[in-house]
């Protein structure tokens, strides 16, 4: 069993700029799901970034809407 880890989910804009972290706790292993209200952001480009004891897994997300 895995022992808990200090995560963080952060959102960074195109231009690198912080836009905030969606959430950030010490949590168990295992699978989560996290909603990410994005009704303030224009549409363009995001890249979220997933800390796990600090190591970083990145991901590109785009917002094409006003939704």
């Amino acid at each position: 069993m895995a022992a808990p880890a200090k995560v963080s989910l952060q959102v960074n804009d195109n231009a690198g700029q912080s836009i905030g972290t969606i959430r950030e706790e010490q949590a168990m292993a295992g699978a989560f799901t996290y909603e990410w209200d994005t009704h303030r952001l224009a549409p363009g480009t995001y890249f979220v970034a997933l800390l796990v004891d600090g190591k970083v897994m990145v991901k590109k997300a785009v917002k094409v809407g006003e939704r």
